[in-house]
């Protein structure tokens, strides 16, 4: 299976241009299904999510998404026997196990996934997300967005502008939307409390040799001031 996780501010649509990519010999399949069988929105992302941002319920969105899009991407994998060039894509989608792509707050959410369980994961690649983030820089920006909060929407639409394009939403014009700054306190928060270093040696011996056999690949610009060089060095160190 593949699942890809957004950063926190950001939207699951951001993955659709990586997975319409990917499915450039099979476009009957609309963006709406790609989005639904390969990504979940992190909760308070949208008006009508009223789940509370933690990370508990993250791990059971994601444990929900194995149970719900198995079988799906299975039956993508089945319609696409024929098709060259993709047999180890094929191969993945047919894996009960997962493969996560997971960007920022997404790539800290895959890595926390795998310390709980490991057994469930194929490989991670985790982008701008190292061992931890920069406190620093996070309460900077939650400084921003507490001054953003208390103005109204009708203010901060005039200063910002509104977009449908979601490519073109920042975590301003996501606060319009929503009026929700717990949603990026809690989010922040979480972010701040990350150390996989801490986390990992919690683990038992055995589960400890289980996430150190996961592949992993981290990406991260020397530019990424959240999750710096230097933090994607120490994740490598440690596995």
């Amino acid at each position: 299976m593949i699942l890809f996780i957004h950063d926190l501010g950001s939207s699951k649509s951001l993955w659709l241009s990586h997975i319409r990519k990917i499915f450039s010999l099979n476009m009957t399949i609309s963006n709406r299904e790609l989005l639904d069988m390969f990504t979940i929105s992190i909760p308070g992302h949208y008006t009508n999510d009223k789940v509370e941002l933690t990370m508990e319920n993250l791990l059971v969105k994601v444990d929900k998404f194995v149970t719900n899009k198995l079988e799906m991407q299975s039956n993508l994998a089945d319609n696409m026997i024929f098709s060259k060039g993709y047999s180890s894509f094929i191969k993945l989608l047919r894996d009960e196990n997962l493969t996560i792509f997971g960007h920022g707050f997404g790539g800290m959410v895959a890595l926390e996934y795998a310390m709980n369980k490991p057994q469930n994961i194929t490989q991670i690649v985790s982008i701008s997300c190292g061992a931890f983030f920069s406190k620093r820089v996070l309460k900077r920006r939650l400084r921003k967005i507490s001054i953003l909060s208390k103005r109204s929407r009708n203010f901060l639409s005039r200063l910002i502008g509104t977009t449908k394009d979601v490519y073109k939403k920042t975590t301003a014009n996501l606060l319009i939307e929503n009026q929700n700054f717990n949603l990026f306190s809690n989010g922040y928060n979480i972010m701040m409390d990350f150390s996989f270093s801490k986390s990992f040696l919690k683990l038992d011996l055995d589960r400890q040799k289980k996430v150190l056999s996961i592949p992993i690949l981290t990406i991260n610009s020397r530019f990424q001031m959240v999750s710096s060089v230097y933090s994607a060095k120490k994740l490598r160190y440690i596995l």
